[in-house]
């Protein structure tokens, strides 16, 4: 349970650097898609959508990251034998 804490925020920080690599890509594709019509007559703005998810990533990563360690806390305790009840 202790290698979540390397695990969990190598994953954010290279999700967040996937992401920011990607935004001038999506950028330069944005003009092209913004000329064809599509069915439904919807247009996204996928750089949009990813700053959305940019600010809500950190909020979720920090209360993921507290409730897991939580977790390993609760969970030590019950394997240093402390959780049972002693007759």
């Amino acid at each position: 349970m202790t290698s979540f804490y390397v695990l969990y925020v190598a994953e954010y920080i290279l999700g967040v650097l996937l992401v920011l690599a990607t935004l001038p890509y999506v950028k330069s594709a944005d003009s092209l898609h913004k000329s064809m019509p599509n069915p439904m007559n919807i247009n996204f703005d996928y750089s949009l959508i990813y700053f959305f998810f940019l600010c809500t990533s950190l909020p979720n990563f920090l209360s993921t990251f507290i409730y897991l360690h939580k977790k390993r806390a609760q969970q030590l305790y019950y394997a240093r034998g402390r959780g049972q009840l002693k007759n």
